[in-house]
């Protein structure tokens, strides 16, 4: 059995970066946060934390396989390589609140896919689906009905 490491947060780290800095494009924030090891750059600046003295808790010491944020407006997913010839997948993951999705991802490929939950229509008497968040989501699967 192989062991994978998922690092991830809920997402404030990303939308302080964009709401503070030029930069437009929430998948290359995150992918720069893993490049410079750094879960929160802009924390305690802009970004509510405790200032640490003498060790960074958010300084990122080994690769992870899985790199999400959380609460985003859209789903995104890219793999991106290091130096070292490691794997890592960058997800974007939208707002539940808002969206009703979820995404599941495949260790074996590191492909993601978004999911919209659904309920059924035998358990609650109609047939609801969430109609929440942004348009446009890249690769927007329904459940299966099963």
């Amino acid at each position: 059995m192989s062991c994978y490491r998922f690092l991830g947060t809920s997402g404030q780290a990303v939308n302080d970066i964009y709401q503070f800095s030029d930069r437009d494009d929430r998948m290359d924030i995150l992918e720069h946060t893993l490049v410079c090891n750094h879960l929160a750059p802009t924390a305690p600046d802009t970004l509510g934390c405790f200032p640490y003295v003498s060790k960074d808790p958010f300084v990122i010491r080994e690769c992870p396989d899985v790199f999400f944020s959380g609460n985003q407006p859209r789903f995104q997913s890219r793999v991106v390589s290091g130096d070292k010839g490691q794997q890592s997948l960058l997800v974007l993951v939208p707002d539940f609140s808002q969206t009703a999705s979820f995404v599941l991802v495949n260790l074996r490929t590191l492909e993601c896919q978004l999911q919209l939950l659904r309920i059924r229509s035998d358990l609650m008497g109609r047939d609801e689906k969430f109609e929440g968040g942004e348009e446009g989501w890249d690769k927007t699967e329904p459940m299966d009905e099963g």
